[in-house]
């Protein structure tokens, strides 16, 4: 995208002439006038005028007495020059303060649209920037990253020997979670980045079997689980159901919904992992849970980048705020979109839907593939 200049204070070069050629009131005597009578006050202006208009009643009086059209005696030229002045004083003040405002509206205008050019202006700049700054970092992150939770993982699990003192293997293993939570965070930074610049097509998408992507997502999200006392259930058969997509992206957004479902219910808790076919073709899946819920204005901060929702039990989980985000970006991405409905204490259902021309389900299996078991 081309950057867009913008000169403060001053016009932009060959501005002046390219307005001055649109506008006669910019050039000429036309320029002239409007420049010495906005400098006027109001009443010398409606003055002004108001001689003009009377000197113009009464040559007109003069050219129909000379055509022989009337007989001019002194109470005629009166009279006219008395209506002028009567008629015409309420609409030339009128005019003026219309004109004035309107000029005064255009320069404010003019000044809001060259500060919102320069601020956006800026915006792309700084995107750009952000994006390049993020490009340039993921190697230099990820690298000793790799190299923390390799070398962690054969501490752990003494690959190389067994080590004396157990809490060593007690400290790899903290190291080798931190290290893989820190990895997970800076990935899912990039993705956000990448997907926002655009700089993330599906090259390698293929057709993506439904059944074998929620199990794998469950299966993922299951020692989560299991840890917070939260029951994971699948709903429905999805023999012959396939999604074109990517299939890392795909994994990746029920992974995150899920995890965020889990997450967001207390010990005891349900969550459901289902889908349904729509009328038109399209197909969503379905993550609905009993946890703690959201209100309006949760749902907007939950679906901004870093934004986290205040509550005890969200203070009591480790979270970025990008999960639910960096769903909704590689959905819009697939060409689908992410619904929530939720309400407080009531819990919450995500609706990831994917159109029609992404689902691949055969007629005579798509009430097997997708029927839920109540």
């Amino acid at each position: 995208m081309a950057a867009l200049r913008i000169w403060s204070g001053q016009s932009a070069p060959g501005g002046d002439e390219e307005r001055s050629r649109r506008s006669p009131l910019r050039s000429g005597w036309l320029a002239v006038l409007n420049r010495r009578l906005g400098r006027m006050s109001i009443v010398s202006v409606t003055a002004l005028f108001l001689v003009a208009t009377v000197v113009a009643a009464m040559s007109l009086h003069v050219l129909l007495d000379a055509a022989g059209l009337q007989t001019l005696d002194f109470e005629a030229l009166r009279a006219a020059a008395i209506v002028t002045v009567l008629v015409g004083t309420p609409v030339i003040l009128y005019a003026q303060s219309v004109i004035r405002e309107l000029l005064a509206s255009r320069r404010a205008l003019r000044l809001m649209t060259e500060r919102l050019a320069w601020a956006l202006n800026n915006a792309e700049q700084a995107n750009e920037a952000k994006s390049a700054f993020l490009a340039s970092m993921s190697h230099e992150l990820r690298t000793p990253l790799n190299a923390i939770i390799g070398f962690s993982d054969i501490m752990a699990n003494q690959r190389l020997g067994p080590l004396e003192d157990p809490r060593y293997r007690g400290y790899a293993r903290d190291i080798n979670v931190s290290g893989t939570h820190l990895l997970d965070i800076v990935n899912d930074v990039l993705d956000i980045a990448k997907i926002e610049s655009g700089q993330s097509p599906l090259v390698e998408e293929r057709a993506v079997d439904l059944g074998e992507l929620v199990q794998a997502a469950c299966v993922m999200v299951a020692p989560q689980a299991a840890a917070g006392g939260v029951a994971l259930k699948r709903q429905g058969r999805y023999r012959g159901a396939r999604i074109l997509g990517l299939e890392r992206m795909l994994r990746q957004v029920v992974v995150n919904i899920v995890s965020n479902a889990v997450k967001f219910t207390p010990e005891g808790g349900t969550v459901r992992v289902g889908s349904k076919l729509g009328e038109d073709g399209g197909l969503a899946i379905v993550i609905a849970d009993d946890g703690i819920g959201m209100s309006s204005e949760d749902i907007k901060v939950a679906l901004t980048p870093f934004g986290q929702v205040d509550s005890p039990l969200g203070r009591q989980r480790e979270g970025t705020g990008l999960g639910l985000p960096l769903a909704k970006s590689m959905m819009e991405l697939h060409g689908g979109a992410l619904a929530i409905a939720s309400a407080p204490g009531e819990g919450t259902t995500v609706e990831l839907w994917f159109p029609s021309s992404r689902v691949r389900v055969e007629p005579d299996e798509a009430v097997d593939a997708l029927q839920g078991e109540g």
